[in-house]
């Protein structure tokens, strides 16, 4: 009796040991699973939100790059009408104002020419008279200049 009892405990230690085992491989199993899938959907999730960064950053760029590309040449245009846009003014008023002869110099000359051989006062051209202006600006400003680094020696 005492054999049967102690094989009967056996086999139901085996059997115990047994079950432990098997539940122990299926805790494992499901645990090694559900960590699997875990980190599955982490990666998914990772790519995603890489790959949805990544074309938030390539839409950036491309929307600076454009907004730099017009703004700049709206900006060469401006500087191309502010440039030329007073010298051709200025031409425009030294030749007369639209005159159909395009050399107004030779035009102006020319009646010049012809009054003063008529015995009239000779007329001054508007580049002539533009020239005067200037030269006539330009020398008072350096009156003016050499006036003002005068004026500390003086006072001294």
């Amino acid at each position: 009796a005492w054999q049967g009892a102690q094989q009967s405990l056996s086999s139901a230690s085996e059997a115990a040991g047994q079950a432990v085992k098997d539940s122990s491989r299926a805790a494992w199993t499901a645990t090694t699973e559900s960590v699997n899938k875990t980190q599955q959907r982490m990666a998914e999730g990772a790519k995603e939100r890489s790959s949805r960064w990544m074309g938030m950053m390539q839409y950036g760029t491309q929307r600076a790059f454009k907004y730099a590309f017009w703004w700049s040449l709206a900006l060469v245009g401006v500087y191309g009408v502010a440039t030329t846009l007073p010298k051709e003014i200025l031409r425009y008023a030294l030749q007369g104002g639209g005159d159909d002869d395009n050399d107004s110099s030779k035009k102006a000359k020319r009646i010049s020419a012809e009054r003063s051989s008529q015995g009239a006062a000779p007329e001054v051209s508007i580049a002539d008279y533009a020239k005067g202006m200037s030269e006539s600006a330009l020398s008072w400003m350096k009156s003016e200049s050499d006036d003002a680094m005068q004026k500390p020696e003086n006072q001294s």
